[in-house]
């Protein structure tokens, strides 16, 4: 393969990852991106945040031994009144 023949490919290339882009943003709904250099100064856009949708990996497992928990975890009712996060009725 030549330079020349090399160029051409190039570009065949070039053309081909524009049109993919161009089906892609009719497919999301946009026309095309704006590049940072097209935003104006001092005008809103909207913005669209998005996270990527998490993995879901089913699982099984098998239930070995249950045991009872520590005492000492929870507040007594001295401690819970002590807080005093209990709302009044007034």
């Amino acid at each position: 393969m030549n330079f020349t023949q090399l160029e051409e490919r190039v570009l065949a290339l070039e053309k081909s990852l524009e049109e993919v882009k161009a089906q892609l943003a009719r497919v999301n709904g946009s026309a095309r991106v704006a590049e940072e250099e097209e935003l104006i100064p001092g005008v809103e856009y909207p913005l669209v945040l998005c996270a990527p949708p998490k993995d879901v990996v089913p699982l099984k497992g098998k239930l070995t031994s249950i045991s009872e928990g520590r005492k000492d975890l929870g507040l007594s009712d001295a401690e819970w009144t002590s807080l005093g996060l209990e709302e009044h009725d007034e």
